[in-house]
Parts: structure tokens; sequence; C-alpha cells
């Protein structure tokens, strides 16, 4: 009898697993998500690809391994401080789990014996896993809900960074020149150039709060906005749907001329002086933000709830040394992405020095890619930093799946950041 049995229903078992594998598929592909539909097709392989190794191997306990997959995949391809689109892969583990235990037991009620996998079975997997590996490199994201958004995990989606708003709604780049100096050397005087976005219907009789945003070694202040044009239609679009306040975000440089080419590293400390006595004078005078034209140390730092400053890369570590560490009281917003130099002592000896230590810090978000070779010390720096004790009254680590030291994850931090500031 049991011959008869237990392979039908095992068969059975293995059809209705890998129908909700391909229906977790297809309600992606059906919101029109096609990258993260590849991404998830690239995992669900492998998933599938292993089930039908267990099926031939007669060792269905190792479905539980198959469920824990896709455990990780529902708690990564969904981020549970939002609404997900669906938990079908969350359904599928319980289904894996609980059929793969009941087939055990019959294994063991049948006395069906372990069986070694058909060749077949085995280049199937070797196969699949081959071609998935190459799948890791396609962007993946979080799904969306009837066109809301929510955090990010492997890319912003489609319909938010993709679709350009109707002209009307668009809002504006402009370059902002300013007059600073040579802080790193020898403090002769030089004009540099900033980015300014305003966003839509920008009226400079409301008060606007601003971000500042630094790009990476190499790069220059038209990285975010104009380089990588994305990051625009994604503020225009987030401004226009109210998924975020409307908002100036500022892109300068931390290059000076040719200043320091042989340690670089200097320029990300002398930064605080262009930014505290020229670049934020000079931008919010010009701008209406909350300190209604006036740029005195007390304007700026009586309206540091106002204002949130992020970087990437080494614009990460100068967000560090010149922001946190150095300008904390005009800032109470800081993002830092792909880019750690500082240890939480450095850090927490410049608190001190400056009498920062009080200061509340609103949100403090870091993020790097799961691939990126600055994830594991921006990891530790982050976790050291929690332990100071500071006023970090909210505080989020991102590690983006399958995501190098790239725009690719950047864009997901930045599409993550904006949304926690100035809540």
């Amino acid at each position: 009898m049991s011959e008869k049995i237990y392979p039908k229903i095992h068969v059975g078992f293995l059809v209705a697993h890998i129908a909700l594998i391909l229906a977790a598929l297809i309600s992606y592909l059906v919101v029109g998500e096609l990258w993260l539909s590849l991404s998830i097709l690239s995992v669900s392989l492998v998933g599938i690809a292993f089930s039908i190794v267990v099926f031939f191997t007669n060792l269905p306990i190792l479905y539980l391994a198959v469920a824990a997959g896709y455990i990780v995949m529902d708690t990564g391809f969904l981020n549970f401080t939002t609404v997900g689109y669906n938990h079908l892969f969350l359904i599928d583990a319980i289904f894996a789990i609980v059929g793969g235990l009941a087939l055990t037991v019959l294994t063991i009620i049948f006395k069906r014996k372990i069986k070694r996998p058909e060749w077949i079975s085995v280049i199937c997997l070797i196969a699949v896993v081959a071609v998935s590996a190459l799948g890791f490199g396609v962007p993946s994201a979080m799904e969306r809900n009837a066109g809301s958004v929510g955090f990010a995990r492997f890319q912003v989606p489609s319909f938010v960074d993709s679709v350009e708003v109707s002209d009307a709604d668009k809002g504006k780049v402009e370059d902002v020149y300013y007059d600073t100096k040579h802080y790193a050397t020898d403090q002769s005087p030089v004009q540099k150039r900033a980015q300014v976005y305003l966003p839509p219907h920008y009226d400079p009789n409301e008060n606007y709060n601003i971000l500042y945003l630094l790009h990476g070694t190499g790069d220059d202040e038209v990285y975010w906005l104009t380089t990588n044009h994305q990051n625009k239609v994604m503020l225009d679009n987030l401004i226009t749907m109210h998924a975020i306040k409307p908002l100036i975000v500022v892109t300068p440089t931390w290059y000076v001329g040719n200043d320091c080419a042989d340690d670089l590293d200097k320029l990300t400390w002398s930064f605080k002086d262009e930014l505290r006595n020229d670049l934020m004078p000079a931008i919010e005078k010009k701008y209406s933000t909350f300190t209604n034209g006036q740029t005195g140390k007390s304007d700026f730092a009586s309206t540091r709830d106002h204002r949130a400053f992020a970087g990437l890369s080494r614009g990460s570590v100068t967000t560090y040394h010149s922001v946190f560490m150095e300008s904390l009281d005009y800032f109470s917003y800081l993002g830092t992405f792909s880019g750690s130099r500082t240890s939480a002592e450095q850090l927490m000896a410049a608190i001190e020095k400056n009498s920062f230590k009080n200061l509340s810090i609103h949100y403090y978000y870091a993020a790097a890619g799961t691939f990126d070779f600055a994830e594991p010390m921006l990891y530790r720096q982050y976790n050291d930093i929690l332990k100071l004790g500071l006023n970090i009254e909210n505080t989020r680590f991102d590690a983006v799946p399958f995501r190098y030291h790239s725009m690719g994850n950047w864009h997901v931090n930045l599409y993550n950041y904006l949304q926690v500031i100035f809540k």
C-alpha cells in the first residue's frame, strides 16, 4: 500500500510547493515589477531545483532547509516596518515545514529508504545555482502596494524612479556658485559650485527643510542629481505622491581644486569649515529655509531639526568627520552610505569636545550593500556608536542584498533616508 500512497502524497506536496513559489513570482509580474521578478526568479529556481533533489533522494526532512531559505526571502524582499505586497514566501515556508515534517513521519511509518539523487536532478541543481549566481547582480526590490511607498530592501519601485511626473510637477535643479577657501592648505580664496534641487511649486514665501548630500571619490557636485537623473525623478515623485514633505536638496563637492590629492582624507575633515562658514550661509540666504535668510550660528543651531546631511563612500566619511563630529549643532538627521573610517572613540571625543553630547539626533541612518567592501566596517562602527549613550532617537541600518559599492545601492539608501527625515 505504501508503495502506491506515499509517492502520490509526495508528488502532490511537491506540486503544491512549486505552485506557491510560482504564485509569488507571478504576483510581482502582475504589478509590473520586471526587474524584481527576475531577481525572485533567480532565487526561486534554486528552491525549486533543491526541492526536486529532495524528492528524488527521499529525504523530506530537507524541506526544512528550503523553508528556511524562503523565510529569508520573505524578510528580505519585504520589510515589516511597512505594508508588504504579499507573504506568499512565508506561506510557502510554513507549508514546507509542515509538509516536510509530515512526509518525514510517513517515510518512517512506511519504512521508505533513502535514495541517491538521480544524476539528472544533480545536474539540474548545479545548473540552476550557476544561472542564479549570475542573477544576483540583477536589481531586486521591495514591492509596491496599490501605489504606496515604503522602505526598499532591494530596489526602488519602478513607479517612483522611472516614471517622470508632468512638467508642472517637476522640481528644478540649478547651479549655485559661492566663495570659499582652500581650508586644507593655504586658506586662499576660491569659488565653487553646488547644485540645488528646488521642489515642485517652490514658493519663496514658505519655509523648507533642507538636505545636504555629498558624493564619493572621483565624482563631483552633479553626481547625485544630474549624472544620476533617477534621483531627481525619485524626489519629484515622492513629493508629488505626498510620501515625503517638499524639501530643498543641496549637492556640493568636498573637492577643492587639486588640494590634498595625495591624501584626500584631509578634505573630509576640512569640509566642516567650508560647510559652516561659506556653503550654508550662501545657500540658506538665497533660498527659503527655516532660518528665514538669517545665517548666524544661532540661526543655524536653532533650526537644526529642519536640516539633514548624508553622503556616500568618502562623502559618508566626510559626514562623520565634518558633520557628526563637528557640526552636530547644525544638523539633527544624519545618513551614512558605504563609508566609515572613524572609531567610536574618536567620534565621542569630538562630540564631548564640542559639547554636542546632549543634542538629540532625530534619525541616524546607515546603509551599504551586502557585496559592498565598506559594509563590514560601517556596520561595526554603527554598532559601536549605538553603545556610546548618545541621544539618538531613531536609527536604522540597511544591508541592501546583492548590491555593491555603486549607485545601485546608494539610490536605494537615499530612497529610504528621504522617508525617515523631517517626520
